[in-house]
């Protein structure tokens, strides 16, 4: 049991990058032999609150009490050498050393400038045994398991001895079991007297292991639950923004007779997934990181071949993205730096897929980008700004133009990840429409997003993985933003 326990308490933390307030009046408490859950939206401001917490960023206003003692974090080691550590969600872990450096990098016990080997081995070990890891702190550490890795870092974090644990998303990618081995250890840590942040997305793990939660929101703690009332339904319904998709307009059905793609048996981490994508059909594939999602979409755009299964669109299997344009599929990433030419016109952006058919003698005919451009910059609303520069546009006008880009190739499926990502809101509203307007006109459109809000404005059928499985399929009224955070973040039925 820890002795010497250590009580964090942000009141009115805020943090603003440029016009934008990240963070406004963040306010929490971490309390020792407490898990202290944080859930919230992508972008409701998480990890700005952990990065105040940690010393990472410097908050404009409020302050940070230790034992109801105010302190100014000036970076991540200061906070780290008074008790408050983070196991971030990103695996770094550096090849060329054993577990045992690992646990105890930066932290090294030396003498004279020289590290003591035999002290850092045996003070790891009894870190790695603490949380009941049984590996040999003198193996590689590049052998380790990602769910090792991650029980690795809450070892080094315990070696810095901890006494504040900030845990961000620590079961992502994780099976169920492997989840449940760290939710317990959690647990255990919390009866030693340690005081613990949990942020994650599975909520039904945040229920069993949190004594608190607070729920985030366009950068603020708009609430708190605790005792019985802490539930996933409870949860949920703390999560969703509003009604989108609880009383909106059903979309038109399908055409179920004129399947676009066709998946069979695609391998995912536990069993395979099926589906089938149709003319006139915004299908929403929906999922946490690491749920099975991103197989989903690598297979149907030709990013990932999978080892096994079968993806037919057009009656052209699916095994590269060339293969994919080939089949009449388009496919937009989520970043707009990876995808727009910022230097060059909205012309040159559209039409850069058909760029081969527009050259002579290895010169650009710029009359004809233009005349190609024309119909489709009409068609995604950006005619007025052609012969603007990219780098010159707002997000919002970027995205209709890589969007135009997709159509140029002809396609009949148009595939987009997060389409309205960094837009305002007026951006988020044209851009669904024209969305909306592709599927009217005949075509298909596969959507991801991390907003489930999103998808239940936009969709008429919605795909959930879970854990590596296509565990769930919603269709028609069923399409709401709360089924769809029921059924991506909880292993429970949603009445």
């Amino acid at each position: 049991m820890i002795t010497d326990s250590v009580h964090v308490r942000a009141v009115g933390l805020t943090k603003s990058y440029g016009g934008i307030r990240a963070l406004r009046e963040g306010d929490i408490e971490i309390r020792p032999g407490y898990c202290t859950g944080l859930i919230g939206p992508n972008g409701a401001g998480k990890s700005t609150l952990v990065g105040c917490l940690t010393g990472r960023i410097s908050s404009d206003a409020g302050e940070i009490l230790l034992n109801e003692s105010p302190v100014s974090f000036r970076n991540a080691r200061q906070a780290v050498d008074m008790g408050v550590v983070a196991v971030p969600q990103e695996l770094a872990v550096p090849a060329g050393m054993s577990l045992g450096q690992f646990v105890a990098l930066g932290w090294e016990p030396n003498r004279l400038g020289f590290v003591r080997r035999k002290v850092e081995r045996s003070s790891a070990q009894e870190c790695l045994a603490r949380i009941k890891l049984p590996l040999d702190p003198d193996m590689p550490v590049e052998a380790l398991t990602p769910s090792q890795a991650r029980a690795a870092l809450i070892a080094q974090a315990l070696y810095r001895e901890a006494r504040v644990l900030l845990l961000d998303e620590p079961t992502a990618g994780m099976s169920q079991e492997q989840a449940d081995v760290l939710c317990s250890l959690m647990r255990t840590l919390c009866d030693e007297g340690l005081a613990l942040l949990f942020i994650s997305h599975r909520l039904s793990e945040v229920e069993r292991t949190c004594d608190t939660v607070s729920v985030m929101r366009d950068g603020s703690i708009i609430d708190r639950i605790e005792g019985t009332d802490l539930t996933v339904a409870a949860m949920v319904e703390h999560l969703a923004s509003g009604l989108a998709g609880e009383s909106r307009p059903v979309p038109p059905t399908p055409d179920l007779s004129d399947p676009l793609i066709v998946v069979e048996g695609l391998p995912l981490q536990h069993g395979t997934a099926s589906f089938t994508v149709y003319r006139g059909e915004l299908l929403g594939l929906a999922g946490l990181p690491s749920s099975g999602v991103e197989a989903a979409f690598q297979a149907i755009t030709g990013v990932g071949r999978p080892a096994k299964g079968v993806v037919v669109a057009g009656g052209r299997s699916i095994r590269s993205p060339e293969g994919a344009i080939s089949a009449g599929v388009a496919y937009l990433p989520p970043s707009r730096s990876d995808s727009a030419i910022l230097d060059q016109t909205v012309t040159r952006n559209i039409v850069l897929s058909a760029l081969p058919t527009m050259s002579r003698a290895g010169f650009l005919r710029q009359r004809q980008e233009r005349r190609a451009a024309a119909p489709v910059a009409d068609a995604v609303q950006v005619a007025p700004l052609l012969d603007r520069m990219m780098s010159s546009l707002s997000g919002g006008n970027q995205q209709r133009g890589l969007i135009g880009r997709l159509l140029m190739t002809g396609a009949d499926t148009i595939v987009l990840e997060d389409p309205t990502l960094g837009v305002d809101v007026a951006a988020r509203a044209a851009i669904h429409d024209l969305l909306k307007g592709l599927v009217a006109s005949g075509r298909s459109c596969v959507v991801g997003s991390s907003e489930p809000e999103e998808l239940a404005l936009l969709c008429n059928r919605v795909l959930i993985f879970r854990s590596g499985q296509l565990v769930q399929e919603l269709t028609g009224a069923e399409v709401t933003e709360r089924r769809i955070i029921h059924g991506i973040t909880s292993h429970e039925k949603v009445s």
